[in-house]
């Protein structure tokens, strides 16, 4: 009986151990996404919003998921106010924006902001596979 509680326990402390490694190394992406952006570094901004992504799913926190809606955003708005066009980037951003849609709540202030986005990129990804020849179009 005791060691069923014990064991308990420590499997609650690991979870909780476990979710704040995760909300740290959150906090840590969000100093190298602002550090990326800085340096026009775009394909870092990539890979950092990848991993908030990834981290605010596994929190699964709605704050969090709507805090990396707003970055996803905000990001894509600066880079493209820079003049910056890599459909690699494009790409990144349409399917980060798609997957953090699935877990934000329609009413959440960043839903339609991020649902726009992704309206853009696929219209922009359509656009670009029309003035494609035939062989060279994305699959």
């Amino acid at each position: 009986m005791f060691d069923k509680k014990t064991e308990g326990v420590r499997e609650s402390l690991s979870i909780s151990n476990a979710r704040a490694i995760t909300a740290v190394l959150y906090q840590a992406e969000g100093i190298n996404l602002k550090l990326a952006m800085g340096t026009n570094d775009y394909i870092s901004v990539s890979k950092t919003l990848s991993q908030m992504v990834e981290c605010a799913m596994l929190l699964n926190e709605n704050d969090r998921i709507s805090d990396i809606a707003k970055l996803i955003a905000n990001s894509k708005l600066i880079i493209d106010n820079r003049g910056v066009k890599i459909d690699s980037l494009n790409e990144s951003f349409l399917k980060l924006s798609q997957i953090v849609l699935t877990r934000l709540p329609a009413s959440d202030v960043h839903a339609q902001q991020l649902l726009h986005l992704v309206q853009e990129l696929e219209a922009s990804a359509d656009n670009d596979d029309k003035g494609m020849p035939q062989k060279e179009k994305r699959e």
